[in-house]
């Protein structure tokens, strides 16, 4: 406490029951005395405070780096506050780079404008509808992410916060499908033999040229047809035991059946159709539709009844 000026230091020290006390000392200089000012102060609500904010930061960081897909965190200037370790892994650029980066450098060209108003509406609107993305990493490479965002107050200021999860696997199917589909439909168009394709509920969700041209309705006539108008158009000696031998073999989860029947034609008359059932079920064995190739017979059972 050398010297005519007040001066102030402060230490921590713990009781003999381990309570945290902070103590601040004063040392007062006049002209005729040195004198010190010794303040005492509980801090054990201070530390309990400071423990659990740090332990409630290291919980957020492990729950964040454990999240299956990309989190990222971002104020309105596209500052980066805070990634997960998933964003830094699936990106390949380091912490450091991220930290200096803005969030279109993560987009080619082509998405750059669409991102660039999705933040935009999200900071204003508070849009927070899921959006696909293809993800740009530090190699060129494009992944496909589905991506959902909002805003949050972070620090006092607004902020976009961003979980997105990899669908590549879901569009290696989805592409697949639609390849699939497009080779369906080639054969289907292109073959002499009928082709219907029944959901669910076993209403109608396609028929090919081939199938309209047996009975002569139009496409809209026919899609989404349900079963109960078909019951109706199959010969009324016909259509109990058709449809009891496509329930039984559905109930039994039977893939196949063929079966012949009379079906009612647009001009009133009946034609003699056999039909190839494929009947579709789930991983748990739930019916999910049929697909059906349907064959004109009717000079067959006229050349049959002939014999």
């Amino acid at each position: 406490f050398a010297g005519n000026t007040k001066q102030t230091c402060t230490v921590t020290i713990s009781t003999t029951n381990n309570i945290p006390i902070q103590v601040m000392l004063t040392g007062i200089h006049t002209q005729d005395e040195i004198s010190c000012l010794v303040t005492a102060v509980d801090i054990s609500d201070k530390m309990v405070a400071a423990e659990k904010i740090t332990v409630e930061k290291g919980l957020s960081a492990a729950i964040v780096n454990h999240l299956p897909g990309i989190f990222y965190l971002y104020d309105e200037a596209g500052n980066f506050i805070n990634w997960n370790r998933n964003f830094e892994m699936i990106t390949g650029y380091t912490s450091s780079e991220i930290g200096s980066m803005h969030p279109l450098d993560f987009y080619d060209e082509a998405q750059q404008q669409i991102i660039r108003n999705r933040i935009s509406n999200i900071f204003n609107d508070n849009e927070n509808n899921g959006i696909e993305v293809e993800l740009l990493t530090k190699h060129g490479a494009a992944i496909p992410f589905y991506i959902n965002s909002k805003t949050i107050e972070y620090n006092g200021k607004p902020c976009l916060i961003g979980i997105g999860t990899n669908i590549s696997d879901y569009k290696k199917i989805e592409n697949a499908l639609k390849e699939s589909e497009q080779k369906f439909r080639m054969i289907a168009e292109n073959t002499g033999d009928g082709m219907v394709v029944f959901g669910a509920n076993n209403t109608i969700q396609y028929t090919s040229p081939a199938y309209i041209k047996q009975l002569g309705y139009s496409q809209a006539d026919e899609l989404y047809r349900s079963e109960n108008q078909i019951y109706q158009m199959i010969h009324p000696e016909d259509r109990d035991i058709i449809f009891g031998d496509i329930y039984q073999a559905i109930t039994l989860k039977e893939t196949r059946l063929i079966y012949s029947f009379r079906i009612r034609h647009i001009a009133g008359h009946y034609i003699w159709r056999e039909d190839n059932a494929q009947f579709n079920y789930d991983a748990v064995g739930n019916y999910t539709g049929a697909n059906v190739i349907c064959r004109d017979i009717t000079s067959r059972k006229q050349a049959e009844k002939v014999l």
